[in-house]
């Protein structure tokens, strides 16, 4: 793992500006970014200090918690796909976009 800079009180005040509880997937996490970013984006709200300033904030914020997500290892292995895909992988052709219906 990286040696990053950021400091547990960063990482929390990171959690509480997106909102965020203890678990989060990292396309969620995208998609809070965008929605919040063009709402503030001086470019969109008018350009002054206020809006800079929290612009350059929520994308501190943004980078602190995807560089940890990133730096996670993640169970890739079988028991955990089965696990988090119950009923898909149980499902006979389902990789080659077969439906449950081709019973003809």
């Amino acid at each position: 793992m990286k040696n990053t800079s950021v400091s547990l009180q960063d990482f929390k005040r990171a959690k509480e500006l997106f909102q965020l509880k203890d678990t989060v997937a990292i396309n969620r996490l995208k998609k809070r970014y965008k929605k919040m970013i063009r709402e503030i984006h001086p470019d969109i709200a008018g350009n002054n200090a206020n809006t800079v300033n929290q612009t350059q904030a929520l994308t501190e914020a943004y980078h602190c918690i995807l560089t940890f997500c990133e730096e996670q290892e993640i169970n890739i292995s079988d028991t955990s796909f089965k696990r988090r895909h119950l009923f898909a992988w149980q499902k006979p052709g389902w990789m080659a976009g077969e439906t449950a219906n081709n019973d003809t």
